[in-house]
Parts: C-alpha cells; structure tokens; sequence
C-alpha cells in the first residue's frame, strides 16, 4: 500500500508516517510540501498512490486547488483523496465531499486517535 501525504508542516508529516507505521508497517508513504510538490509526484511515479492525505492550507497550491486538479484529472480521479486538516467546518467538509474528497479527519491532538482514524480507513 502506498500513501501521498500533501501537507507543508513537517511535524505533523512525521507523527502522519509514525502512525501509518503503527498501523501498516509495510505501507510507503511519500511526502509533498503542497500541492504543486502533490501533482510533480503523481506525474513522476510510474504506480499511482491507494490514498491521498490532503492538508487544506498551504502556500503554493492549497488543498482545494489540489483536489480540483487531482478529480478533474481522468488518471488520478479514481484516487481516493482523505481531507487531512487542523479545521472542522461543516461547510468546509460539505464543499470538498463536493468536490470529489472520500473522507474528512480533523487532525488530532492525540496520537492514538489518529492511528485509530488510520486504521478505519486503511482496511
């Protein structure tokens, strides 16, 4: 299983891998620092990711441009895209499930609940 983590804080791309490690220790996880670092990946890999972590706010090429491009994009559309983000707006969620996202986790505090999250959805 591979995982594209788009998230432009490093902290929160090491607690991310530490996690998916806990839960799939054989599970790659590659990284970008935004969104254009998102879709250079795509592009450059011969094997398309099974997920794509996407934070919301970053600088470059943010969350929903991200997400536009990906959906809009008849090789990566199939690619499930999780929203991984510190908001927890309702009308934040409702626009991104519109926008094509398969699930919203807000980002947490603790580390277990996250490896619990990951777990839910990397069955």
């Amino acid at each position: 299983m591979t995982i594209l983590l788009v998230d432009d804080d490093e902290d929160d791309q090491d607690i991310f891998r530490e996690a998916v490690s806990v839960v799939n220790p054989d599970c790659e996880v590659r990284l970008a620092m935004d969104g254009e670092h998102g879709l250079n990946n795509l592009q450059q890999q011969s094997q398309l990711p099974d997920y794509i972590f996407l934070d919301v706010n970053m600088p470059k090429m943010d969350g929903k441009q991200f997400l536009q491009e990906v959906k809009s994009h008849p090789l990566y559309s199939s690619v499930p895209v999780i929203i991984y983000s510190t908001s927890n707006h309702a009308s934040e969620m409702g626009t991104y499930f519109k926008m094509g996202a398969s699930n919203f986790i807000t980002k947490p505090s603790e580390f277990n609940l996250l490896v619990t999250y990951l777990r839910s959805i990397l069955r």
